[in-house]
């Protein structure tokens, strides 16, 4: 599965390799089932940068 958000929408997200669109919370839009869950964290850049300073910064085109 490769997740790629659809243009015009709040969030909507499509998966590239079978074509099905997800909601913000996980859930088919265009049929039945919903992702896993994955346990993340929030931090601010600060915290994050001091611990990983590799990360690089991404920016929609």
């Amino acid at each position: 599965m490769q997740l790629e958000l659809v243009p015009g929408d709040a969030f909507v997200a499509r998966d590239s390799v079978s074509g099905a669109l997800w909601d913000f919370e996980g859930h088919s839009i265009s049929g039945d089932g919903s992702l896993d869950f994955v346990t993340s964290y929030l931090s601010e850049w600060y915290g994050w940068s001091a611990y990983h300073p590799a990360t690089t910064i991404y920016a929609l085109p």
